[in-house]
């Protein structure tokens, strides 16, 4: 064979200069490479990532470059890879891509040995997955970054945001950690993990997560019965304005072989959002036996401001993980809210509690008690809360608190989930319930108040259409355009209804009891303003509440024109349970 002089290398290398500075996929085999030996391309980098990522290097550099790596694709990372960004390097998510709702930016699946670091930034397009829905299908998560079944990783000083999803998803992963990033602006959570064994996340910020439930700074969800929860810790971090809590431990496994949770969240501070922290069991879930020995320790941390409650519990139930809350602080200077709150929705069974506190100080000048409890669930009662609580200079028993509350007694129900809240137990001697069918107009321009709609006579109304008792999204409706246009509507809308009041009440207190109203509403009786239902809490829209009419009923009508004027932001709305009036 007749050898290759040094003048055909020559051409091949000005050949390759000429041609962009691209190098053959597959060079160098192994040791270190920088990214752009395959190609930088400002308009999409996507393939050239990818060679670089399966080449076989064991050390690959992102370098910055004077725009960012844009990708239009899943990048997959492979094992026995460090992924160094250079300081100010950005991947950076293409317009118009990731149109699956299961697609990421960054996934490794079944990987070992694997590092990302360095000062780069890797970023999605939160506000256009969110905002086009003609082009992207609703979904939780479009991640920038996917750990599945992977095994020995670590995640350095990176920033990762705006994902349509999670900053960082791990799922059946062992020894992974993450120290010192930043997870900012996630549409459903800065970080969830399904199941992880020797998980440490340190040293990091998660912040201004919104979009999509759950909406946390981390969410600890195990979904089935092989998912794990083992020596899993958040230390040292910094969570800020998440819009439902920094950490959240959600759990729906059901049998007496589920494995026990091992969660320990310390020395963190919390700032904004919510709640504080979070631990709910979700409703298809029957938690006994080992799950009984998990555990969820909150220790030394720190929580400023919290929107609602510092720590919030979703039928939490006695035989589940045990939380633990020790020399934790609260500051809650501007929330009327209960600094711990337990909230039970149905169908949720069995005695309610499972936490401990231990030296824990909360000063919330403004809250009306340190405690509250509510079930929508008849036969849930507290008795499980136990430990010493400063709240407001003052030391608290816990458990003589929630005793003296009443709390450890099943409740009182209106109906079989609707409890008797706000409404004295005198009153319900005599009870009327409220026609299902209303009639219903919508205000989309919300014009309604300076219309004089709450004047509108029965007679007026009759050319409302009629709308049954139930979210409007979903309600029968004897108009078909109007339902079309309820099936996702957002704003205001008002309701109608005559009501007769026994002639017999007269003198007696009596009251308006809604079973519930997603979200606002002002409530008129014979025009005449009686209360505003406002939402302040976020679980408002699901709770009954009782509004007095006496003093705006006319006994000279034969029937009382009652108008609701409801308004609803998100999600389902209207009057979605039935009414009452109700007299002593």
């Amino acid at each position: 064979m007749k050898r290759l002089g040094a003048t055909f290398w020559l051409v091949c290398l000005l050949a390759g200069i000429a041609g962009g500075g691209r190098i053959a996929a597959g060079a160098p085999a192994a040791g270190e490479a920088r990214a752009e030996a395959w190609g930088y391309d400002a308009a999409d980098s996507t393939d050239a990532l990818q060679a670089a990522l399966d080449s076989g290097a064991r050390r690959l550099v992102i370098s910055r470059q004077a725009g960012p790596w844009v990708v239009s694709r899943t990048l997959a990372l492979p094992s026995d890879l460090e992924l160094v960004f250079e300081e100010g390097a950005e991947l950076k998510a293409a317009p118009g891509a990731f149109l699956k709702n299961t697609d990421m930016l960054l996934k490794a699946r079944r990987c070992t040995n694997l590092v990302l670091r360095g000062r780069g930034v890797v970023t999605m397009l939160r506000s256009e997955y969110q905002g086009r829905p003609d082009i992207y299908p609703p979904g939780e998560h479009r991640h920038t970054l996917g750990l599945f079944g992977c095994e020995n990783v670590r995640i350095e000083d990176l920033t990762l945001r705006e994902s349509g999803g999670d900053g960082i998803y791990v799922n059946g992963c062992r020894d992974v950690v993450i120290a010192g990033v930043v997870l900012d602006g996630h549409h459903r959570q800065g970080m969830s993990v399904i199941s992880a064994e020797n998980l440490l996340l340190t040293n990091s910020v998660i912040r201004n997560t919104r979009g999509t439930a759950p909406q946390c700074g981390i969410d600890f969800e195990p979904n089935g019965p092989d998912e794990r929860l083992v020596n899993c810790r958040v230390a040292d971090c910094r969570f800020e304005n998440n819009a439902h809590s920094a950490v959240n431990v959600s759990l729906g496994l059901a049998g007496d072989d589920v494995p026990p949770v091992d969660v320990v969240a310390e020395r963190c501070t919390v700032r904004g959002g919510q709640y504080g922290f979070s631990d709910m069991v979700l409703a298809r879930a029957e938690p006994r036996g080992a799950l009984r020995q998990g555990r969820f320790v909150i220790r030394d941390c720190v929580i400023e401001e919290p929107q609602s409650h510092a720590f919030y519990f979703g039928s939490h139930r006695a035989d589940c993980d045990r939380v633990v809350i020790e020399r934790c602080t609260v500051t809650q200077t501007v929330s009327r809210a209960a600094p711990i709150h337990f909230m039970v929705r149905t169908p949720a069974i069995g005695e309610i509690g499972a936490v401990e506190f231990r030296d824990c100080r909360i000063e919330a000048p403004n809250a009306g008690t340190l405690l509250s409890f509510i079930t929508l669930a008849p036969q849930c009662r507290l008795t499980d809360v136990i430990g010493d609580i400063r709240f407001n200079g003052k030391p608290v028993d816990a458990a003589a608190f929630i005793q003296a509350a009443g709390f450890t007694d099943y409740p009182e129900m209106f109906t079989a989930d609707i409890p008797l809240l706000g409404l004295p137990a005198l009153a319900v001697r005599h009870v009327k319930k409220l026609d299902l069918d209303w009639r219903f107009r919508l205000d989309p321009q919300d014009i309604g108040l300076t219309s004089g709609w709450q004047w509108v006579s029965a007679a007026d109304t009759e050319s409302w259409a009629l709308l049954a008792t139930g979210p409007w999204e979903k309600s029968a409706c004897s108009d078909p355009e109007l339902k079309r246009r309820l099936a996702d509507y957002n704003g205001v809308g008002w309701y109608a209804q005559s009501v007769v009041v026994p002639a017999a009440w007269k003198g007696k207190a009596i009251h308006l009891y809604v079973g519930a109203l997603d979200e606002a509403g002002h409530i008129f009786l014979n025009g005449r303003l009686v209360a505003e239902r406002r939402y302040e809490q976020p679980d408002d829209w699901l709770l009954p509440f009782a509004v007095r009419l006496d003093e705006a009923v006319d006994w000279q009508r034969a029937e009382q024109e009652l108008r609701v004027r409801v308004r609803d932001d998100r999600g389902q709305g209207g009057i979605w349970k039935p009414a009452w009036i109700a007299a002593d």
